[in-house]
């Protein structure tokens, strides 16, 4: 029974290929799928000249489904070269995703509107200032 079904992203894990290896940073999606083989398309290579070439694959061991976040992918591959580089072998490294915070509450946006509306057409800036830790002003 097949291991792929045609429509999944797969990436490889490491084979005999000379393009299709974990080196490469080779990712495909499924088009095809027959006994003992399955072919799928380039979606995402550091060959970017293979990128949308139809390989005809046989060992799916070699392979395995894309579920993870490309972000959070780059993120453990540069935390994994980082670890394994010599070059890097004293430096303490730590990369994370951060959530961008809004600038402005819900509260100071409800105030804001209410502020400016008489005189929206008059309004050439809005900033938020901040002059110490503990108070933040909003300068119209």
């Amino acid at each position: 029974m097949a291991k792929f079904k045609v429509g999944d992203k797969v990436r490889a894990i490491g084979n005999t290929y000379s393009l299709v290896s974990k080196a490469c940073n080779w990712e495909g999606e499924v088009i095809e799928v027959k006994d003992g083989y399955f072919k799928a398309k380039t979606t995402n290579c550091i060959i970017k000249s293979t990128i949308g070439n139809v390989y005809k694959l046989g060992n799916e061991e070699y392979f395995e489904l894309v579920k993870s976040n490309p972000v959070k992918r780059a993120y453990e591959e540069i935390n994994n070269f980082i670890a394994n580089n010599d070059t890097f072998k004293d430096v303490d490294v730590e990369l994370s995703i951060t959530k961008k915070k809004p600038i402005l509450d819900d509260a100071e946006k409800r105030y804001l509107s209410a502020v400016i509306k008489p005189f929206r057409n008059r309004v050439k800036y809005i900033n938020k200032s901040s002059f110490n830790r503990d108070k933040e002003y909003i300068c119209i």
